[in-house]
């Protein structure tokens, strides 16, 4: 929590909690503390979001040049004046009551950094007293987390995959069809998907499906290749038994639960995201496992679905004891209504690239998976 400090007062911004969904109302307080009176001014309110790019490529050889990036783009500047005053406002304590409806269209908080690259979303909450001779400013960050507003229910993949060994091998097909129950989740839901498995013209036993969630980043860089990464971060496996000219379908179909819980600490830094500058997606890839197959240059069937996860919760904030004897007038309660057209021009939208010579090597090429 920010807080504001001069030789008049000072002020500062209390929140229940740190953390809010798109859409959600925001409830506050704002106390003020000033210790001589003050000439006409007002309280001023700001609702801002920002995203950065840092990135930098060292070149293979020695004496090869480095590129570096540094984006900057405001995602949302609102402004309002919770209350002004024409005359001289009396020393005293003061609290102001507000609520502020969170913009629906924005992206949620966001953190992803790997190599030399980082990129951030971030927002915040700055109010300022302002009067022609004073300025107190108090400045809280929020975390803000997305939703997808129309979710898909019963999604189907079907996919026809063929089994190879070594040497490219082969050793048949098989037909997947995978049904989820829906497309989008968070930490408190379970992901549920069935997966047909039809090995009828297969070679080759099924003995085991592992289930995998992926999330792959794509970064966008003006005048360059850009930035590709993937990464599993969770797996699970599981027994089947599907033998050669076996099925398994419908009621019979093998089921996978997987308790997003588990993965809510990456969802915090990374969620669901497309951007002018950044995509982020996940995906819920599952991979068959046959009996004696040796997949040495050879390939396993497997099927993927891209999947919507969002972060929730309240992430709780750090409280500030009130000063003793503090007994602040309570003004009237403010209800702040976005709109946008109390968006303010932002300076942020910027770009610098310069050129260095560097002598480091460091590779930041990522392989990817073929989903």
């Amino acid at each position: 929590m920010g807080t504001s400090t001069s030789s008049i007062g000072n002020i500062y911004v209390e929140l229940a909690k740190q953390s809010f969904i798109v859409g959600e109302n925001i409830q506050g307080k704002v106390h003020v503390s000033i210790q001589n009176d003050m000439p006409p001014g007002f309280l001023d309110f700001q609702f801002s979001g920002k995203e950065r790019l840092l990135w930098a490529e060292e070149g293979l050889s020695q004496a090869s040049l480095s590129y570096t990036t540094n984006k900057k783009r405001s995602i949302c500047k609102v402004r309002y004046e919770l209350f002004t005053w024409d005359k001289v406002l009396e020393c005293g304590d003061y609290t102001i009551p507000f609520t502020f409806n969170v913009p629906d269209s924005i992206p949620g908080s966001f953190f992803f950094e790997a190599d030399t690259t980082k990129f951030v979303i971030y927002y915040s909450i700055c109010v300022k007293l302002v009067s022609d001779q004073y300025k107190l400013r108090s400045k809280n960050k929020v975390i803000i987390f997305a939703k997808k507003l129309n979710i898909e229910r019963n999604v189907v993949v079907e996919k026809d995959v063929g089994f190879s060994g070594c040497f490219c091998k082969k050793k048949g097909f098989v037909k997947l069809k995978s049904v989820m129950s829906q497309d989008t989740y968070r930490p408190t839901e379970v992901l549920e998907c069935s997966l047909d498995i039809d090995n009828s013209k297969g070679k080759t036993s099924i003995k085991k499906i592992i289930s995998s969630i992926l999330y792959v980043i794509r970064i966008n860089i003006p005048g360059h290749a850009g930035i590709y990464h993937q990464e599993c971060i969770y797996e699970q496996e599981q027994s089947v038994n599907v033998g050669p000219g076996g099925l398994i379908a419908g009621p019979y179909a093998a089921k996978i639960q997987i308790d997003i819980s588990k993965i809510k600490q990456y969802l915090l830094r990374i969620n669901s995201l497309d951007t002018e500058i950044t995509q982020s997606s996940y995906f819920l890839d599952l991979k068959l496992v046959s009996e004696g197959l040796f997949t040495c240059g050879g390939e396993s069937p497997r099927i993927s679905m891209l999947i919507y996860l969002y972060p929730d919760g309240d992430v709780p904030i750090k409280a500030i004891e009130p000063p003793k004897n503090w007994k602040p007038k309570v003004l009237s309660p403010i209800k702040i209504d976005y709109s946008s057209c109390f968006e303010v021009p932002s300076k942020l939208d910027q770009e610098t690239e310069q050129l260095n010579i560097t002598t480091q090597q460091n590779d930041l090429a990522v392989k990817s998976i073929d989903h």
